[in-house]
């Protein structure tokens, strides 16, 4: 049994008609109106979300009044070179 039975109008229940089918024209602008909602809202996908990670740690002050502020410094200088540092005494001690 489904919505669309036949059945369940001999019993009075209002059954369902099948939707027509979209064109093509309907199609592509159901796509670009899902495309402008989910750039909107800032949906994202599985692997999109996977993807973003946070690299800095964000620096928070309260103050005395119970408030606090949050912000995020930027792409540290000294990441990228303390890695490099540590990759080569890694290789530098195992050799």
């Amino acid at each position: 049994m489904g919505a669309d039975n036949q059945l369940l109008a001999q019993w009075g229940f209002v059954v369902s008609k099948p939707r027509k089918p979209l064109t093509s024209e309907e199609k592509v602008l159901r796509a670009a109106k899902a495309k402008l909602t989910r750039q909107k809202r800032g949906t994202l996908g599985k692997r999109q979300k996977a993807a973003i990670k946070q690299t800095t740690t964000p620096d928070v002050l309260v103050s005395a009044d119970g408030t606090s502020q949050v912000t995020v410094p930027t792409a540290p200088a000294t990441s990228g070179t303390l890695q490099r540092v540590l990759r080569n005494l890694i290789m530098t001690s195992s050799a």
